[in-house]
């Protein structure tokens, strides 16, 4: 009956040496997932800007009534 005693700590260890590592690695997955999602919320905003600034842009290029910009000619003329 002793060896079975032994065994069953030995499980009992085992298992709970696993559980402490599962909970260590759920709970760095669980940091990554939070920093990626915060990562898109960050991404999702700057597309929102860039979105925002082109549509500005190709409203004003669609403007009839805007002057056209001159460029200055290359400096080889």
């Amino acid at each position: 009956m002793c060896s079975a005693h032994a065994s069953a700590e030995e499980r009992m260890d085992d298992l709970e040496s696993r559980l402490a590592f599962q909970d260590d690695i759920i709970n760095s997955l669980n940091d990554a997932l939070v920093h990626q999602q915060n990562r898109i919320v960050a991404l999702e905003k700057m597309l929102q800007v860039v979105s925002r600034r082109l549509s500005e842009f190709d409203e004003s290029a669609d403007d009839p009534t805007r002057e056209p910009t001159r460029e200055p000619p290359p400096p080889h003329y």
